[in-house]
């Protein structure tokens, strides 16, 4: 789909961490894109972003309710 955004907010209890794992990776290499971001919007600070097909590592996200969003071109 073209022009998709989706997005996840995840909550966890103050001064907790949320480990993001891989177990697959696979977007539309340098169009569609993956974002984490270590807050409760895409103007917090990115944490992690990537396209394509390489499984990226762990991603460790810390405070509270970090967002993580997918968005396609």
């Amino acid at each position: 789909m073209d022009n998709l955004s989706c997005s996840v907010r995840v909550s966890t209890p103050n001064n907790s961490y949320l480990s993001l794992s891989f177990q697959q990776f696979n977007t539309e290499t340098n169009y569609d894109f993956y974002s984490v971001y270590n807050g409760v919007s895409a103007s917090s600070p990115r944490i992690f972003y990537q396209s394509g097909t390489n499984l990226p590592g762990s991603v460790l996200a810390g405070g509270s309710d970090p967002v993580c969003i997918v968005t396609g071109k």
